[in-house]
Formats: C-alpha cells, structure tokens, sequence
C-alpha cells in the first residue's frame, strides 16, 4: 500500500522528490528504508527519464567502517564493509584493496542496502597487521555520489594452542612442514620390528584430521629415518636415511610420491639437504665427506645427476652441505670444510649446470670448527647460517655460535652471539628466517657437555631484523631451577612472528614439550607454557640421548601452527595454534 501511494503521488506531481523524500526518510526511521531501494530506484529513473527531473544532490556519507580503524583482536574470519549513509545502487571501484605488507589479499566485492563489502577469499592471518583501501565512485538510488577516499589499518587476533590430538599410535623420529594453502604434511619412522623400520607420512586435512598414507619406496632396509621434510611449489620434498644410503623424493598430495634418488655417503648420519622453488627440486649431499654432489627434479618423476659442486683433494667436509632458495627459484648451497665456509649459487632461468664456482666465504682460523650446521632463507633472497664451534684451546673444552648472513646482493656479514647468562657453552643450534628476511635463532646453554647428563640447561634465543646490523641480547625461554632443556626447534611466518618449542625434563624426570611464542613487533617472546598434557604425555629420553625424539614445529603462512612430538605411548601426539 506504500508502493501504491507513492506511485499516485508520482503521476500527482511531476515534481515529486520532496514528497518521496519525506516519505522514504519517515520508513527509514522506522526501519523500513532498504525494502523499499528498488521501487525507489525505478521511480527516479522514471522521473528523471521521462520527465527530466534530477534528483536532489545530498551529501552522501561514509558513516562507519567494520572493522575501525585501528581496531586490533580482529577476528582472521572477518569481511570488511564500508556503511553509507543512504543505500548505495552502484559503484566504480578504483581500488578496493586489502594488504598485508605488500602482499595482496584475494577477494570479492558485493553491494547490498547501505554497505560495500569486501569478503576475503582465505581467512587472514594470525596476529597479522592489514591495510584497506579505497578509492571510488559510490552512487546511492536517489542519484547522490561519494567519490572520495579512505585508508584503513588494523590488526587480526593472535592465535592460541589447543588440545593435543593423537596422530598415530606407532612412530617417532619426527618431522614436520606447512606447505601451500595451510596444507600440513608430516613424516615419521614406523618401527616394523625389531631389525626393520619404513617411513610413514600423514596429511592434516582441513576438518582438522589427520589422514595416513602409505608410501612405496621408503622402505630401504632396517632403521629408515626421517631426515627433513621440506615444502614448496606445492609440493613436500622428503629425505630419509636408512643403511647408509640418504635417500631423496618429492610427494604431491594424495598419496603420489615421485621417483627416489639415493646416495651413499659415508656414516651414521650422513649429511643432505633439499629445496623446492621456483619449479626446482634440488638434492645435495655430503658424498663421503670430501665432496659435495647435486642432484635435480622438475616434475619428481625423474632425477638428473649434476657435476659435483666441490671436491678437493686432502680436504674434508666438516658440515653441510645447507641449501636455501628464494621466491623467484634462485639457490645457494653451503657447506664447511677445513679450509672454511664455502657456497656456490644458482641463478634461476639459467642451465641447471650453471652453478658458480664454490667461492670460500669465510677462510679457517686456529678455533674453525663446525658442528649441527643450519642454513634457511627468506623469499627476498637473505642466506642465514648458524652452527657450533669448538674452541679448542680453551681447557675445559667450551662451544659457541657463529652466525652468518648472506643478503640478497650478495654481501656477508658474521656475528657471535653472546653466552647466556655465563653458561658458555652453546650447543644444537636451530634457525628460522622470514619470508621478508628477519631471523631467529635458540640453542641450548650449559655449562656441561651437549651431552652433560643431568646438568641444568636452559634455551637461549636472540633475533635480527632483516635490515638489522646486529643480533639482540640473548633471552632464556626455560626456567633455570633444576631443569634441563633439549635442542629446540623455531619456525616464524611471513611477517617473523613464530614459535619456539622445546622439550625439557624437570628434577624428578618428568618430561613436558613446551613453547614460547615470538612477537616480531616487539621482538620479545612470551612467556612459555607446557602444551603436552596428561592425556598426552612425552616421551622422556634419556639424557644422553640426541635428537632422535625431540618435537617439531611448522608454521603456516597464515600464522597457524602445529607442534608435534613423541608420545610416552610410542605414538606421535600434536598441537594445534589457531
């Protein structure tokens, strides 16, 4: 009946804007405004057809944006809307754009009654900081415009740790990464009797599940191990040791696994790494400690053995080979040997021999040693490097750190981080690099051996900005009193907001993981909390033993992250930060 008397009083007065004015601001007190925008719209664009009326040329306001700006603990689910003060008809976007950093966020724009909407295609990340833009023009049914612009900033919510979830009743020996699209993939030793082990690997599916897979070809004889599971391209690298041979391959989700490359480097242990970028898959290894072999995929179907990047007579390969890769496909592989620190690059769009010579970066010293080598590197092209030395001169025996950063255009620089709060000795260093080149590293401080038995030890932690010219004053993450911490494990995202995580064991044996989260705004971390429970309790290794049960942790390039560790149970337990 509304509709009808507004119609009557159209055909009334030509000159009818005043009337239906009144009228539509009356129902839109009443809060009928919007059901009436499309009787609305025709009637002015029959009067201003017909009759050449123009409509009345009010201000059109922006009268609230969601979320404000400035707003923090913005919920990462969130869309953006942008209310104006009369229904909006129409709109020429300009630019309509969310940012993190310089990172575009992928959505859609919808117009319904008074608002614009942007509603992002993923959900934002964790403790992330966000830019909207806006410039255009916003045309309402009665004809009035807004063209001006406006810029937003804001902040998502950090994340928190759930529940521990069972993965697998039957595994140990770890590992762990976050591949593309939040995609989490990890690796384990399944023991198949007392003589034989294979290499499992479950996928975390996104209802939260974990889903086993079984893969052919990991199976190389007694004890296969995990050695380090690696993501890129959309697709998870995976290398394992078993009998002496490090073996090589690349899995796809869905249970394919690609061609394997094996080598045959002399030890226990034998040195390898790998990267995936820029459409390169790339395998390396210590080939009985003297020279240094590459091996190369495109398609993980089929692997092209490369001219040896280094071999040199009488000279030994003390550490690495350490591989890192940036955004566009370029690599740098690293290793130390009595003469130093040496790398050789390669140049994505070049033939994949076309590795430079292995130029010596560092030159040995009387106290040159190396030991638990690590190399990461950011999308921008930043090389960090950190390993433990041994000053052999000193009496008795005392371990350091030695950092080394590469940047982009080449250029290096070094730095000892301080001992932490007089424990001299700095053992099992690990490292974490941002895409955007900030970097973090912890080790265990003692003033015993690595293996000291019961001594106390404790995790130290320093960081550096991507532009920094100097490490920060190491921080201790564990407690002192009558603890002793094991070999941590760092990964950070994007914006090097991350997580360290540790296992540690108290003065009676009990065994707890526990993490701290890092802060990049602030550059401090939090304080740290125990994310095992007694529903989920952790393995308690014996103190002399290294390594082969510590946890993992991977973070998303949301800010989601996910620890994982060895269950008292013999099974694999993990966290989730969300």
């Amino acid at each position: 009946m509304i509709i009808m008397g507004l119609k009557r009083s159209q055909r009334r007065e030509r000159r009818g804007y005043m009337r239906l004015g009144t009228t539509a601001a009356l129902l839109a007190a009443l809060g009928c405004g919007d059901l009436l925008d499309e009787h609305l719209t025709q009637l002015f664009e029959h009067l201003e057809q017909e009759h050449g009326e123009q409509p009345p040329h009010g201000a059109l306001a922006l009268v609230q944006t969601a979320p404000a700006n400035g707003s923090t603990e913005v919920d990462p689910e969130t869309s953006f809307t942008l209310r104006f003060s009369r229904s909006v008809k129409d709109a020429e976007l300009s630019v309509l754009d969310v940012t993190r950093g310089s990172a575009p966020v992928a959505g859609s724009v919808s117009i319904s009654g008074h608002e614009v909407t942007f509603t992002p295609s993923e959900p934002l990340a964790l403790a992330g900081e966000y830019t909207l833009r806006f410039l255009g023009n916003v045309r309402a049914h009665d004809g009035a415009r807004w063209t001006e612009a406006i810029e937003l900033a804001f902040e998502t919510r950090d994340g928190a740790w759930g529940a521990p979830q069972n993965v697998t009743l039957d595994g140990n020996t770890p590992e762990l990464a976050f591949g593309e699209q939040g995609t989490a993939v990890a690796i384990w030793q399944v023991p198949a009797g007392e003589q034989s082990a294979r290499v499992a690997l479950a996928e975390l599916e996104p209802d939260g599940q974990w889903q086993q897979f079984p893969l052919s070809g990991t199976s190389g004889g007694p004890y296969s191990v995990p050695v380090e599971l690696t993501a890129g391209d959309g697709a998870f690298e995976l290398l394992w040791h078993s009998v002496g041979h490090l073996h090589g391959a690349v899995y796809r989700r869905g249970g394919e696994l690609g061609a394997v490359v094996d080598s045959l480097p002399r030890g226990a242990n034998p040195p390898g790494d790998g990267a995936i970028a820029g459409g390169h898959t790339w395998f390396t290894v210590n080939e009985f400690d003297v020279s240094i072999t590459l091996s190369h995929t495109s398609d993980g179907t089929s692997w092209t053995p490369l001219p040896n990047l280094y071999s040199e007579e009488n000279v030994a390969v003390l550490a690495g080979p350490r591989i890192t890769t940036d955004a566009a496909g370029n690599a740098r592989v690293f290793w130390i040997t009595d003469l130093g620190l040496h790398v050789s690059t390669f140049t994505n769009g070049g033939e994949l021999a076309s590795w430079t010579p292995p130029e010596l970066l560092l030159k040995r010293d009387t106290s040159f040693s190396a030991g638990s080598f690590e190399a990461e590197g950011s999308a921008l092209g930043h090389s960090v490097l950190v390993w433990q030395e041994q000053l052999a001169a000193s009496e008795p025996p005392t371990s350091r750190l030695r950092v080394v950063s590469m940047a982009p255009d080449g250029s290096v620089d070094e730095a000892l981080p301080d001992p932490l709060d007089g424990l001299e000795n700095a053992f099992s260093p690990a490292l974490a690099v941002s895409a955007r080149g900030s970097a973090l590293t912890a080790w265990v401080a003692s003033a015993g051996t690595e293996s000291g038995g019961a001594a106390p030890a404790r995790i130290g932690a320093t960081h550096r900005e991507a532009d920094g010219a100097t490490w920060s004053a190491p921080v201790a993450l564990s407690t002192p009193a009558g603890v002793r911490a094991r070999a941590p494990t760092l990964a950070l995202d994007p914006d090097g907001n991350g997580h360290a995580v540790w296992l540690e064991t108290d003065a009676s044996g009990a065994a707890q993981v526990v993490t701290a989260r890092f802060s990049q705004a602030s550059g401090t971390f939090g304080d740290p909390r125990a994310i095992s429970d007694t529903a989920s309790p952790t393995y308690t290794p014996n103190p002399e033993e290294l390594g082969h049960s510590d946890p993992r942790v991977a973070v998303a390039a949301d800010g989601r992250a996910l620890a994982l560790w060895v269950g008292e149970d013999g099974g694999l337990w993990a966290a989730r930060f969300e």
